[in-house]
């Protein structure tokens, strides 16, 4: 069974001396709202267990189209804000040749496939690989391996891009990338039990709203979740009759006791 976490979300890294994006000299001057003016929310990952050594290459030519994809193609406002340097990711290259980092993003899913020490191994795409198909795997059915850019402002809230558009970037590295335990927060162990506090949650064949509603649990129902379910920033429960929304990120109400103390950015 897979393991997940959420990365933190460190609100005292809203006080540091970060310069804003938008006063950078390799930033868009032209786009005179700014897509961002505050630094991005991110979380290192190092390539081995007892340091922090970021990962940092040149993004392969297949890899940067796959991202281009993601983001709605190559002109498209939210991959030219994700590769501009000094954007979070891409630091140290340029637009048409970006020099990525071994990053994560505040409230962003990491699949993790061991742990060392301190420290948890982090499942990410291997740079030598080919890209999957972007129609069929993207931030909605892999979010554990495409993230969405986020920032934070002085106050210690978390934004997306912001603009009407979100920017993804994707977590690839050349060997193997490790978090720190103190970075992340595990998912509740499964299986356990939870109680429904809302009136009616439906039951889905899938987890997804658009799948066929099997059923209905009530208010005060106790139920047992046996596997998770990730679908962009929500996550979905299985029960033994079918899906359950415990943690729909359009929604914040609270649908089960089922809950996490770090959370995506909305």
């Amino acid at each position: 069974m897979a393991i997940y976490a959420r990365c933190k979300s460190d609100a005292d890294t809203a006080w540091w001396s970060y310069m804003p994006r938008s006063a950078h000299k390799d930033w868009d001057k032209h786009d005179r709202k700014g897509t961002w003016r505050i630094p991005p929310a991110t979380v290192s990952l190092s390539r081995t267990a007892a340091g922090h050594t970021k990962d940092r290459f040149r993004l392969p030519k297949n890899w940067m189209n796959f991202v281009a994809d993601i983001n709605g193609g190559k002109k498209a406002k939210p991959y030219k804000a994700l590769m501009r340097k000094a954007g979070g990711w891409n630091n140290m290259g340029s637009l048409n040749s970006p020099k990525v980092e071994s990053l994560a993003w505040w409230g962003s899913v990491l699949e993790l496939t061991g742990f060392s020490g301190r420290y948890a191994r982090v499942k990410t795409f291997n740079f030598r690989s080919q890209p999957p198909n972007p129609k069929a795997f993207n931030y909605e059915s892999h979010p554990e391996l495409i993230h969405q850019f986020t920032a934070i402002s002085n106050s210690g809230k978390m934004y997306l891009l912001g603009r009407g558009y979100r920017a993804y970037s994707i977590l690839i590295s050349r060997g193997p990338l490790y978090v720190p335990l103190d970075r992340i927060e595990l998912f509740p162990e499964l299986p356990r039990n939870e109680t429904i506090t809302i009136g009616l949650l439906n039951i889905r064949a899938n987890p997804t709203l658009r799948a066929l509603r099997v059923g209905q649990y009530k208010r005060g129902e106790r139920v047992r979740i046996v596997e998770y379910a990730l679908r962009g920033p929500s996550v979905w429960g299985k029960t033994d009759i079918g899906w359950i929304a415990i943690g729909l990120a359009s929604d914040r109400r609270k649908f089960t006791t089922w809950g996490m103390h770090t959370i995506p950015a909305k």
